[in-house]
């Protein structure tokens, strides 16, 4: 049987075909080949495709000698469907960007233009505006890719709204400003008598069965053509009631169709008028790519969104516990369970018209303890730009502080200098530490069966491939005495 190749935590490579020896995630860029594999039987069966198998179809790796899961890891897992824990999350990972918001906001909050039109506010705090914005955070445990926890949360704003009263105010100072103080008014008045016309007219109609028009051409009522009676009875036009009716109503509808567009356009001017006041102000504080501001027909106010977060973010975790110089095996692992998204980054953003979720990969600690490594420089390997590193403490206050390192000049004496753990902390530390010591026996007890397999194959070699001559057998006393 072909062993598939594949190390602990490494992409698997394509055993065959014309992919044979590259990563499996060059089938993400040929939709063809990875749909005729997905129909082909024995693409689940043989063992040399099953991790690839598992990689395109179930979007999880099985990888040789993965870390099991210790209560310690299911613990931690468990904290972070807490909202209080998710929140404190984004507001670590998003710290400069909410802060400037927060700080932008309080500014404008304090200006008197603000003041004038949108009334008194508090301020505000970065707790504040998450709660303000309504964001909605969704977490998922053993998501795709053997990721431990995936927290996902949709773009999100926060609102102000201008107060009535102060409209109506500037609405009545802008008219004043143009002459136009009586123009809404006139064409109100002038709508109300046309209507009253028509209304009239309809009933006439309704109530005439002689049908008399008294010299009134019906589609001349509202500017149309000539077609008098001479204000004679016209024994056929009560026939005709239904279609005069109709002349009437579509004249009457041509003409309230004008009168909405008259206002509107005149109500746009003063729209378009005051956007550009609230722009203006609010252009001082913010960039114009980060608010919105809107008219509401309902109440003839504003309202201004700020996006807090314009984009979708999924944020992908991987969580330990513990972590010590063998923190090269987990880089190695997150970067394999990295490359797949980003893959399937690519496919989406050519696919979607719309602005796809930002993504941000996250190492989660308990406590980090090297005797070569200290912590600015494990951040400094695992590379900021693309895989960030959070301290459980900095989320929880009831966890142990993260370890400081102390320098000595030697890196071969560089220990853990902690605060002195309370017991708790330590029973935590034994289980941890037998379920590590329960692993390497583990992995000795095997290595050991290797090594004494070996040991067979080797005395079998050393073995002389030629054959001693048989001796006699020795004879006994008697035999020599006897004849």
């Amino acid at each position: 049987m072909t062993s598939v190749a594949v190390n602990s935590y490494d992409m698997p490579l394509i055993p065959s075909g014309k992919y044979a020896g590259q990563p499996a995630t060059v089938l993400f860029d040929d939709p063809s080949t990875l749909n005729w594999l997905k129909l082909q039987p024995w693409f689940e069966k043989k063992s040399e495709w099953r991790p690839i198998y598992n990689l395109i179809v179930h979007q999880s790796f099985v990888q040789p000698g993965a870390d099991s899961k210790t209560p310690e890891h299911n613990q931690l897992q468990n904290i972070f469907f807490d909202p209080n824990i998710q929140r404190r999350l984004i507001k670590r990972m998003f710290r400069d960007h909410l802060n400037k918001i927060t700080d932008s906001i309080n500014k404008l909050i304090k200006d008197p233009e603000f003041i004038e039109s949108f009334g008194i506010h508090d301020e505000y705090t970065v707790d504040d505006l998450l709660a303000s914005s309504g964001i909605k955070i969704r977490v998922e445990a053993e998501a795709k890719f053997n990721w431990d926890v995936v927290i996902r949360f949709d773009a999100c704003c926060m609102y102000f709204y201008s107060l009535k009263e102060i409209e109506e105010n500037c609405k009545k100072t802008y008219l004043k400003t143009h002459n136009l103080e009586n123009y809404e008014e006139e064409q109100r008045l002038l709508y109300e008598t046309e209507k009253n016309a028509y209304e009239q007219k309809i009933a006439e109609l309704d109530n005439d069965s002689s049908a008399k028009t008294n010299g009134t051409d019906v589609r001349s009522f509202f500017g149309g053509g000539t077609s008098n009676t001479g204000g004679k009875s016209n024994p056929g036009a009560s026939s005709n009631n239904y279609f005069k009716k109709q002349t009437l109503t579509s004249c009457f509808d041509e003409y309230d169709k004008r009168y909405k567009a008259t206002i509107c356009d005149f109500n746009k001017k003063y729209i378009t008028h005051r956007k550009k006041y609230f722009n203006d102000l609010l252009s001082k504080y913010f960039k114009e790519s980060s608010f919105e501001i809107k008219y509401r027909s309902s109440d003839c106010t504003h309202v201004i969104w700020f996006k807090i977060f314009a984009l979708d973010h999924n944020i992908y975790c991987e969580l330990k516990p513990s972590l010590g110089d063998d923190y090269s095996c987990v880089l190695r692992k997150m970067r394999v369970q990295i490359e797949p998204i980003l893959k399937q980054d690519e496919i989406n953003r050519k696919d979607s018209e719309y602005e796809i979720a930002k993504k941000h990969f996250l190492l989660i600690l308990g406590r980090f303890s090297a005797k070569y490594t200290d912590i600015a420089l494990l951040r400094q390997k695992f590379d900021p730009k693309t895989i960030a590193i959070l301290f459980t403490d900095e989320l929880l206050d009831d966890l142990p502080k993260a370890p400081t390192i102390e320098n000595t000049g030697n890196c071969a004496s560089r220990g853990v200098k902690e605060s002195t753990p309370d017991i708790s902390v330590l029973l935590t530390e034994v289980s941890l530490l037998k379920s590590q010591l329960a692993d390497a026996q583990g992995i000795i007890a095997k290595t050991q069966q290797e090594n004494d397999a070996l040991k067979e194959q080797i005395a079998k070699l050393q073995k002389p491939t030629t054959k001693k001559p048989a001796q006699k057998d020795a004879k006994s006393i008697t035999e020599y005495f006897t004849k």
